[in-house]
């Protein structure tokens, strides 16, 4: 078999694209003998030897002269900074970029600043975008939060890049505008690896259960989602809210509000959970509220979970949500009549199960057919192949 060496986070690691690349190594490893390039700083989990053997990066000019043994090299990218480590490898070692943001704002931010090399910040936006030099000048002086959205910083790791995998048409669409580069869209695979195919189940509860998945933050317009739950539990009393995931500490603000509107006993934030207790969460939600902006231009992994699950989602109008068909998803609009169109669908989804399950099995049926792990496999295959 060709051999392929891959970059990426792995678990033990709290990242979307460790638990990605667990998954995915199942069905790439009966293709290529893989080998992972991991962060020095952490033992991945044991059992992922089963898929490729480890080598752990410290020593940069090595790791170069290591990957001329492979037939092919494979960088995933995010912004977790445990993938900072393979930023200046992907630019001497040309490779397949798997770019899970499209916006790598935050993971320049901490090879930068977080290395407290501001100049290095300086020169990277003079490089890519010198319109925004004078800002970042002022931003660097005053240290003052980056314009991260504004300026995706991807354009060192795409122009660098044999070709570009992304996983939503928004993602490449913008690629293919600004770039002379192959890209490819593959789509999305369901990190809880769910392989069952029987119908959708509504579990029997007393409560309606609506879960938010993922990280916690105010992208994740919480703080909307919460305001809509407390009016609604102002003529539903049989609902609970779960914040499943690890918090933002900005969020802590939203418990007060929680006590200050007596939510204590209907919303719930779990922290990390482990995959048992995300499977149990998942089996028990009737309702899934992904909504997001802005956005670093990444199809959400929970998303895709809940679809794998049959459980009726709503999300937000904008950019790569709205790839979903309209009978898969409920979108709400970000505009004035956000708060309002999530309420009247979130009520519609409360008081008519009929709806619900219809929604469901919508969702389960549109995951088998776009995001299964065969169809994500021979894609990759196919254009993995193309550079060996």
């Amino acid at each position: 078999m060709y051999s392929i060496a891959v970059f990426t986070s792995l678990p033990p690691i709290k990242s979307g694209i460790s638990f990605y690349n667990e998954v995915l190594a199942k069905a790439l490893s009966k293709f290529y003998t893989i080998t992972f390039f991991t962060d020095s700083s952490y033992e991945p989990k044991s059992d992922l030897r089963q898929y490729g053997a480890m080598y752990k990066v410290v020593d940069a000019d090595k790791t170069v002269e290591k990957l001329k043994e492979f037939d092919a090299v494979i960088y995933h990218f995010g912004n977790n900074p445990y993938h900072a480590y393979m930023y200046d490898i992907a630019l001497r070692v040309p490779g397949i970029v798997v770019l899970h943001d499209l916006v790598l704002h935050h993971l320049v931010t901490f090879l930068t600043f977080g290395q407290n090399k501001p100049d290095l910040y300086l020169s990277k936006v003079a490089k890519c975008y010198p319109e925004y030099l004078e800002k970042a000048k002022n931003i660097v002086k005053n240290n003052l939060a980056p314009l991260y959205f504004d300026y995706p910083f991807h354009d060192e790791i795409v122009n660098s890049s044999l070709g570009v995998i992304v996983h939503n048409y928004y993602a490449k669409s913008v690629l293919d505008k600004k770039f002379n580069v192959d890209t490819y869209f593959v789509p999305l695979l369901d990190i809880s690896d769910v392989s069952s195919k029987e119908p959708v189940r509504i579990v029997e509860h007393s409560d309606i259960e609506i879960s938010c998945f993922g990280f916690i933050a105010m992208y994740k317009r919480a703080h909307i989602i919460l305001s809509v739950f407390q009016k609604l539990t102002e003529k539903y009393q049989h609902i609970k809210l779960n914040f499943v995931g690890e918090m933002n500490p900005e969020m802590n603000k939203l418990l007060d509000f929680i006590t200050e509107n007596g939510l204590r006993d209907m919303v719930k934030f779990t922290g990390f959970c482990s995959d048992e207790e995300m499977s149990e969460y998942l089996a028990n939600s009737d309702i899934c509220v992904n909504l997001r902006y802005p956005s670093a231009g990444e199809t959400s992994a929970t998303l895709v979970m809940a679809l794998a699950h049959g459980i009726p989602t709503i999300v937000s109008k904008y950019r790569q949500f709205d790839e979903y068909p309209d009978d898969v998803v409920l979108k709400v609009p970000l505009d004035l009549y956000e708060k309002n169109v999530l309420y009247s669908y979130l009520e519609k989804l409360i008081i008519d199960e009929d709806f619900r399950r219809a929604l469901g099995e919508n969702a389960r049926d549109y995951f088998q057919k776009n995001h299964s792990m065969d169809i994500v496999a021979a894609r990759y295959k196919e254009i993995i192949d193309r550079y060996i």
